[in-house]
Parts: structure tokens; sequence; C-alpha cells
């Protein structure tokens, strides 16, 4: 009976290990995320988390978009593995987590997460 539970025990971790490891991939937008306009947005320090919400309208690069919102656009650099298969048009809004960065001549955020909104 004993060699039963040895041989569950390591199952069980690694199937709890596998289970976290895709939580954390996903990387969900934080409830507690405060969104800022684009415009906000632009004016926030280098690296600091924020939430955006906008509209994707134009494709830049392979990971480059620009969003835009009634406060103005922003570029935003978006993995492709972040996307996991979501089809959106330009007309679907997105909720956007992640780290402004900041350089002389170009403010973009770079994702972290990001959701469809369902109810605008």
């Amino acid at each position: 009976m004993r060699s039963v539970y040895f041989i569950l025990f390591p199952a069980l971790t690694v199937s709890l290990a596998t289970l976290s490891l895709t939580a954390h991939a996903t990387h969900p937008v934080p409830d507690h995320c405060p969104i800022l306009s684009l415009a906000q947005a632009q004016q926030a320090h280098d690296d600091s988390q924020v939430c955006v919400k906008g509209r994707i309208i134009k494709r830049l690069s392979d990971e480059d978009y620009l969003l835009k919102d009634n406060s103005g656009t922003l570029t935003v650099e978006i993995s492709n593995h972040l996307w996991r298969g979501l089809q959106l048009t330009s007309e679907q809004p997105l909720l956007l987590w992640g780290e402004i960065d900041q350089d002389p001549e170009h403010t973009s955020l770079e994702v972290d997460a990001l959701e469809k909104i369902i109810a605008d």
C-alpha cells in the first residue's frame, strides 16, 4: 500500500505544477488595475504598470499595433503568444495591461495581458 502512495503523489505533484504553469501563462488582466485613458498612459512614468482600454486601428509591424480611444492613440507591443487565437475586428474594444516604455522619442505599452471587452 505504501508504494501506491509514492506512485500517486508524484503524479499529483506533476498535475498541480502543470495547472499552476498554465494559470500563470495566460496572464489575466488584474481586477484591481484602474483603467487609464491613452493620453494618461502617455504621461505615465517609464516601467509603470497600467491598464488601458481601446480599439486596435492599425498593425504597425509583426507585434506593434496602434490603439485608439477618445483621448488619442498609443503604440502597443503585443507578443504573438498573447493572442491565444483571439479573433477581433477594428470595432472590438480591448482591455490591455502592461508596462509603459518611455524613451525620449516615443511612448509605448509592452502588453502583458489582453482581454476582449464584451459590453462597452
